[in-house]
């Protein structure tokens, strides 16, 4: 149960869920976004799949939504407020660089579903970055996104010299098409 129970203490934003609530009264913002990001920071690589996958079943984008006084309502609550909220899109772009995989895991997927183009600008420019890592991550952001204009810099991505930023730009132009 380690791994369950670190997983619920990172989506509950480091204690939030079970408590009075203190999702339900928070605005998304920064202070939100860094102690998700900082509940998942050293997760096995099993932690970190199960709560992505989390993130992406509580999000409701093919499943019901929970009850939104439910723990798992409040963090599907916080999550979908981060599309809108520009306030996530400086900690979210931050992370990208952040040594922990599972940070940047989690943040490149989130960035990738905020909808404004802040977002879309931060991802652009982790495309062009001197790290492979972070272009790679430009790149699946990007695919997230599902923002067809984003498909030149993915196809002039297909020429980058690192394979695996060639590789997640390809997944990411077919995920938009």
């Amino acid at each position: 149960m380690v791994t369950l129970s670190r997983v619920v203490v990172a989506l509950s934003l480091a204690g939030g869920l079970g408590t009075a609530g203190p999702l339900a009264a928070q605005a998304a913002g920064q202070e939100p976004v860094r102690r998700l990001l900082d509940g998942l920071r050293g997760a096995s690589p099993v932690q970190c799949e199960l709560a992505l996958r989390s993130l992406d079943f509580w999000s409701g984008w093919n499943h019901p939504i929970p009850d939104r006084d439910s723990e798992a309502g409040l963090v599907v609550a916080w999550v979908d407020r981060t599309h809108k909220d520009p306030a996530v899109v400086a900690p979210l772009a931050a992370a990208l660089k952040d040594p922990d995989g599972c940070v940047r895991r989690l943040a490149v997927r989130l960035l990738g579903r905020v909808r404004l183009p802040a977002a879309r600008a931060r991802l652009l420019e982790a495309l062009r970055d001197t790290e492979p890592e972070t272009r790679r991550l430009g790149a699946i952001g990007l695919g997230f996104s599902n923002d067809r204009t984003a498909v030149p810099q993915l196809v002039r991505a297909l020429q980058d010299r690192d394979p695996r930023v060639r590789a997640a730009a390809a997944w990411a132009i077919g995920a938009v098409h």
